[in-house]
């Protein structure tokens, strides 16, 4: 809620821009209403990939190792396991 982390807003750009090449499925059936904020399940791949972003627009660590997480793959394994219908039943109503 509180926007890009560190207020690294075109590394979040940059981000979500990535995320969106790289899915196959973010835009797959996706009739939302158009609005940033749109709250329908078939938005959650969107909100998704743009908490991503913001979150990863300072770059996080492995734990305790010197290994930065990829913000793409990171991405694209949530999207993995929420299609496959792996995560909480309540994920697509974040």
């Amino acid at each position: 809620a509180g926007g890009a982390k560190g207020k690294q807003w075109g590394d979040a750009m940059r981000i979500y821009s990535a995320i969106m090449l790289a899915s196959q499925n973010i835009n797959k059936n996706y009739k939302g209403d158009g609005t940033w904020d749109d709250r329908g399940h078939e938005g959650i791949l969107r909100r998704l990939a743009l908490g991503t972003a913001l979150e990863h627009a300072v770059p996080i660590k492995e734990f305790d190792l010197q290994t930065t997480i990829d913000p793409v793959i990171r991405y694209l394994s949530y999207e993995r396991a929420y299609l496959n219908g792996e995560l909480d039943p309540t994920f697509e109503t974040m």
